[in-house]
């Protein structure tokens, strides 16, 4: 499961694309539940919106042969994105998504608020 921040205006509140896909292989990287798996992701369809209409994530190891990269990347992310007393970090809020919305079907995105909660299912 990975999810993205869909707008692209800042005037906005936040809106998160969450989308479950199935991995059959991670190159140089454990293929495990559970795993942390640095993405990155195509965002598409604006459509004079403030927000993107879908986001397609793909796995940084796809994109490297060198195992120590996609260590790198697994750091870089932590560290940018830490939790903070007031703030979980993405990593963590990423397990609450996961424990809140664990029935989401594989290949169906659902855009969740700030909150978590599913405002709309595609």
């Amino acid at each position: 499961m990975s999810f993205g921040e869909l707008r692209n205006s800042l005037d906005v509140p936040p809106l998160y694309g969450v989308r479950k896909f199935n991995v059959n292989s991670l190159p140089n990287q454990q293929l495990n539940m559970g795993e942390k798996v640095p993405c990155v992701a195509l965002f598409l369809g604006k459509n004079k919106s403030s927000y993107w209409e879908d986001f397609r994530p793909r796995p940084v190891c796809w994109g490297f042969e060198d195992p120590a990269a996609v260590s790198g990347a697994v750091q870089a992310l932590s560290e940018q994105n830490e939790a903070t007393p007031d703030e979980p970090g993405n990593w963590e809020t990423l397990q609450l998504i996961v424990q809140k919305h664990a029935d989401i079907a594989v290949d169906t995105m659902v855009i969740i608020d700030s909150n978590l909660t599913i405002v709309q299912q595609h």
